[in-house]
């Protein structure tokens, strides 16, 4: 007989792997809010951090990839590793090799009355980076400018 270490274990790996084939075969784990009802959701170990910014790894990486909006999904067709846009973004290109246009869907909500996401809720998301102890690993990004 397995003890309940050995069927958690087993379960954690299950789960973990279809996590994986799930973010790398293009589906989203994603599960949109319906109105206002909050989602309960439980961790075998204690966070340091859900800001997507600042998070260390692990299953900090997996919870963000269930509950937190991006503006693009990953794809893999024809045996090539891509890009579309995710549920909350009605546009999203790249026309050249240093930009990266996207037009958000309206609607989308912050939690707890803060209003609508806005652009410039997506500017300051990857601006806030090249002033962090994470600013190393952004050099690539030199502004976000905000059209509409």
């Amino acid at each position: 007989m397995k003890s309940f270490d050995e069927k958690r274990r087993e379960f954690l790996q299950v789960a973990s792997a279809l996590g994986m084939s799930a973010a790398l075969g293009g589906y989203s784990i994603q599960t949109n809010a319906e109105g206002h009802r909050v989602l309960n959701a439980r961790s075998h170990l204690k966070l340091a951090s859900l800001d997507p910014g600042y998070m260390v790894g692990g299953s900090e990486i997996t919870i963000q990839w269930a509950l937190m909006p991006r503006l693009a999904n990953f794809t893999f067709e024809g045996g090539a590793l891509g890009w579309a846009p995710s549920d909350f973004v009605s546009h999203l290109s790249q026309p050249d090799g240093t930009h990266i246009d996207y037009t958000l869907k309206p609607g989308l909500q912050w939690s707890n009355g803060y209003g609508e996401l806005t652009s410039d809720d997506v500017k300051y998301s990857f601006e806030r980076m090249l002033e962090s102890e994470w600013k190393g690993d952004w050099s690539a990004l030199d502004h976000v400018e905000v059209k509409d």
